[in-house]
C-alpha cells in the first residue's frame, strides 16, 4: 500500500506477459471468474471490460456475471467474467468470414435542393431584421434601401405607396 500523498505508479515488468495473455490465463486457472478490482490488484489491467472485449474477438467465450458487493456507500454491482470452456458446455464459435463481395446497394437519392427566389432571400432578411423591408401596394416586398426612382421594381410604383413593413 502507498503512503497518504504518494503517487501511484503500476510499472509492468520486463518481459511480463501482455495483458490479454495474463487475463485470459486467469480466468482458465479461476473458475470462480475475475472483476476489475481483482484484475487491478493482481493483474496490473486498468481496463478489463477492453481485454475482454478483445478476446471476446478472439473466439472465447465469456460471460458477464452481475455481483452485488459491499461499499462504504451500500452495496454496488459490478460484473465477474467468467471463461467457459468445453468441459463447461461451451463451444468456441467458428471463425465469423463475411460475404467475398456484399451486395452492392444503391445511394439513397438526394433530397432537392430548395427554391432560392428572390421573395426567398427576402423573407430571410426580414427575419433576420438585417434591413428596413418595404411592401408596395401590389404587395411586392423590397429592400427599402435599394428603392429605385420610380419605387417599386416590380410595378415601378403604380399599385400605390410602399409602407413600411414591421419585423
Amino acid at each position: 500500500m502507498n503512503a497518504p500523498g504518494e503517487q501511484f505508479e503500476m510499472v509492468q515488468p520486463v518481459g511480463a506477459p501482455e495483458q490479454k495473455a495474463r487475463v485470459l490465463e486467469w480466468l482458465q486457472r479461476h473458475p470462480d471468474g475475475l472483476t476489475q478490482l481483482q484484475a487491478f490488484q493482481e493483474l496490473a489491467v486498468a481496463r478489463l471490460a477492453a481485454i475482454v472485449h478483445r478476446l471476446r474477438g478472439d473466439g472465447h467465450v465469456i460471460t458477464t456475471e452481475l455481483v452485488e458487493m459491499p461499499t462504504r456507500y451500500g452495496p454496488a454491482q459490478v460484473a465477474r467474467y467468467h471463461l467457459l470452456t468445453r468441459e463447461y458446455g461451451a463451444v468456441r464459435p467458428t471463425t465469423f468470414t463475411p460475404a467475398a463481395d456484399p451486395p452492392a446497394r444503391e445511394p439513397a437519392p438526394k433530397p432537392a435542393p430548395p427554391v432560392r427566389t428572390p421573395e426567398y432571400f427576402e423573407e430571410l432578411r426580414r427575419k433576420a431584421g438585417l434591413v428596413e423591408m418595404m411592401r408596395c401596394g401590389c404587395g411586392h416586398t423590397f429592400d427599402g434601401s435599394k428603392v429605385g426612382a420610380f419605387g417599386c421594381a416590380n410595378c415601378n410604383g403604380d399599385e400605390g405607396p410602399a409602407e413600411r413593413v414591421e419585423a
